[in-house]
Formats: structure tokens, sequence, C-alpha cells
């Protein structure tokens, strides 16, 4: 056991946690997924990607700390309302990695908890790999990569041929198994009908600094959703890869968002902008004694006294 992961059982055994969870209790937390693993992919990026069985772990522990989880809509109308955060607990996922819809989903529904999944569009129209992703993972695992043409299909192609050169496999069709691949459309359409609330995320993966490309984004990411699920609201945002700029909050709201997830580590207060949420962003290395400091809001406060003491020697 790591030194960091001693001094967080300490703070547990000590009734810190206890402690920061009562002076935060009228502080909501916002939870942060992405996808998660089908073999090794923890191993190669701990934040993007989570065994299966550690998710199952952390819902045990929402469980067991009792909080209370909402859907993404109700902590928006109690901010719009001014209404009590106490004790509320909101579970977001980012991307729609196809793991999340074989893996996480079912463990969702399996305890009746609501969770918003922020889905990016481009891939799942076109079906293509993350191919960012999938060369990073390849270069991991040692593979020479070929030079990219600027031609997704093509590179996609190259890709896959050099890693079965390597032994790897980056796709099994006896388990369906399609790594660094978003869900498909009619995944989608499954996910919406079963109660998953399908939010916006982009269609191209990006924030562009210009109010008319982004606005572009956000219409192209909601007509294609729409395309699939009909006319539900979407109104909710996550910036992708938590990239924003306040300059732009006004072409969100006249874009018709309501709430948009950031990747700033924190909780969520009242009379927080509604525009900038802090989120909570889980990971396969964060050890449970570690998430479970988190989940009480003693990081948050600690990142707080670490602000004001720089502030104050500034």
């Amino acid at each position: 056991m790591s030194g960091k992961q001693v001094f967080w059982q300490l703070t547990r055994w000590l009734g810190i946690n206890a402690l920061a969870r009562a002076l935060t209790r009228n502080e909501a937390r916002i939870l942060c997924y992405h996808g998660f693993s089908y073999r090794d992919e923890h191993r190669f990026s701990a934040p993007l990607f989570m065994r299966i069985e550690t998710f199952r772990r952390r819902l045990q522990l929402l469980s067991e700390q009792g909080f209370s989880i909402i859907s993404l809509e109700e902590l928006t109308q109690r901010l719009e309302q001014q209404r009590s955060l106490n004790n509320c607990l909101v579970i977001t996922v980012d991307d729609g990695w196809t793991g999340f819809a074989e893996k996480a989903w079912p463990e969702l529904q399996a305890r009746k908890l609501p969770c918003t999944l922020y889905l990016t569009t481009w891939c799942v129209e076109h079906q293509l790999p993350v191919l960012n992703v999938v060369r990073r993972y390849l270069r991991w695992h040692g593979v020479s990569l070929p030079d990219s043409t600027g031609d997704d299909t093509a590179d996609w192609t190259a890709l896959q041929q050099a890693a079965t050169k390597a032994g790897l496999s980056l796709h099994n069709e006896q388990t369906n198994e399609k790594l660094f691949h978003l869900i498909t459309a009619g995944t989608t359409k499954r996910l919406h009908d079963q109660g998953c609330d399908i939010q916006l995320h982009t269609h191209r993966h990006r924030v562009p600094e210009q109010d008319a490309l982004l606005q572009k984004e956000l219409n192209d990411n909601r007509d294609f959703l729409h395309g699939i699920i009909g006319d539900k609201v979407l109104n909710h945002f996550c910036y992708p890869s938590g990239e924003y700029r306040r300059e732009q909050f006004a072409a969100l709201r006249e874009a018709g968002i309501r709430s948009a997830t950031t990747t700033e580590l924190g909780l969520v207060c009242a009379g927080d902008e509604p525009l900038a949420l802090k989120r909570l962003l889980d990971a396969d290395d964060i050890s449970e004694a570690e998430f479970l400091a988190e989940l009480s809001g003693l990081k948050t406060l600690l990142r707080r006294l670490k602000q004001r003491l720089r502030g104050q020697a500034s």
C-alpha cells in the first residue's frame, strides 16, 4: 500500500471524511466516467477506461454512503429553482464508448440508477473508431505504426493490419468486442428506450472558438441524435476534453443549453454557474480510499484550502 493510500485510509478511520461530508452536505456531486475495459485498456489509460469490477464496487460504495442519486435534469432544476442540493449525486458518462453499453449500463439499469450519457456523434455516424486513441494504444503495445494518409477509412485499415501483424486484435467477432469504437445508432436508440438520458457532446468532439462554429457543432450533434431518438429535449452539454471559454456562454444559452459540465474537479454549490459545472473524475487507478475521500468532499476542501493559500502568498 502506497503512502497516499495510507493517508486516505487514515482520514477515513479518523472520521475526517465524515466531517468533510457534513461540511459539504449542501453541495452536489457529479461523477464522471468514460469508457469501460474489455481487455487491458484500463492499464493503457486508467482515466479513460475502467474495469467493470471497479465500477461495480463504486456503485456499491455509493449505496453504502447513502447518497440520493438523481438525474442531471433534476439537479439542473434544483439549481434553477434554488432548491436544496443536500446529499445529491449525479452519474455522467462521456463520449459513448461501446463498453458503456455492454458493461456499465446493465449495472446501472439493474440498480435503477439514472445516468446521463454525453454522446459525441461523428464516430457513431461513420462507425470508425477513435483513431488517435487506437494509435496511442498500439504504440503502448510497441506496434510500429503506419503514417497517416489523411483518410480515416484508409488509416483504420492500415492500423488493423499493423495490429494483426503484431499479434493484436482490435475486434472479437465472437464476443462483439469492438475496441475504441463508439456505440451504433441502434444501440443509442436502445439505451434511450431503456431510460438512459442521452445528451450533447458536440458532433466532432471539439469546441471551436467561433460562436457560429460552436453552434454548428451543437446543431449537428442535436440533429443527428434527433434522427435516432426523436424529439427528445437535448439541452445539457459536456465540453469535449473539458475545454470551455466563458465568453461562449451566451452562444450556448442561445443554442438552448441549460447546463454544461467541465472536467474541473469539485462539487456543485447553490448559485454556481450552470454552464461551468465541476465534476469528480473517477478512474480505474484511483484507490477505494481515495475515491471515498473525493466523494466525502475532503479532497475538494483541501483543493480550496490550497487555492486560498496560494492567493494569500501572491
